[in-house]
């Protein structure tokens, strides 16, 4: 198969994809400094399932080449997901910090990180967790949409916010790489200094009334 693919956290082998490809493009972010097993069995299940987070992915022949997850709940998903799933999310971190007990700083780092996001963020702001495609395909132009993969994948992200009423989307960029910032920008995007222990991110703010989107995908996911 070769398109855009919303995740089922009921189908593992499209869920160890997404945990792949997350670690792959994302390897500074603190979910991924929590382990394979956390990915797996709480954030790309229980978070899909419960509706918190939602993760697009797009397929090259079968292989999960892109992908953008976001969420509707900035402030609450991460803490609503660990209510509904206390012992599953007390399993996955002992072991996560058993395996490597480095991890204990993940933990605290993302701790502050969340309480940074409740105070930063308002009940029509939606989230992007993560977005991003592989190097090698960052140029593929996807043949139904005519669009290059970055794009097709971003619009589905912010007219699944516009479409529900949403006055803005924020989220964090970090490390080096300035591409991704360009390609904010050109949709009227403002970058400022992220408000966390991350000394390479950039906090991201996109207003939907004024950003410049494409035309509306034929499907939204």
């Amino acid at each position: 198969m070769t398109g855009l693919a919303l995740l089922d956290p009921a189908d593992t082998g499209l869920r160890s994809q997404a945990a792949e490809l997350y670690e792959h493009l994302f390897d500074e972010s603190p979910v991924v400094g929590l382990g394979r097993r956390f990915l797996t069995e709480f954030f790309f299940t229980d978070l899909v399932r419960d509706g918190l987070i939602r993760t697009i992915l797009y397929l090259r022949d079968g292989n999960a080449v892109g992908m953008v997850t976001y969420t509707a709940y900035p402030a609450s998903f991460m803490a609503q997901g660990a209510r509904n799933h206390p012992l599953r999310v007390m399993r996955a971190l002992l072991a996560a910090v058993l395996a490597k007990p480095s991890r204990v700083r993940v933990l605290v780092r993302s701790f502050m990180f969340g309480r940074t996001r409740a105070r930063h963020v308002n009940e029509k702001t939606g989230e992007l967790l993560t977005f991003g495609v592989r190097h090698d395909f960052s140029r593929l132009v996807d043949e139904d949409s005519g669009q290059r993969l970055p794009n097709l994948l971003f619009d589905q992200a912010l007219w699944y916010f516009k479409d529900r009423g949403f006055d803005r989307v924020e989220w964090n960029h970090r490390g080096h790489d300035a591409a991704p910032l360009v390609l904010y920008r050109s949709y009227g995007a403002r970058i400022e200094k992220a408000p966390q222990p991350w000394p390479t991110a950039h906090r991201v703010v996109l207003e939907l009334a004024s950003a410049r989107l494409g035309g509306r995908p034929r499907v939204i996911l």
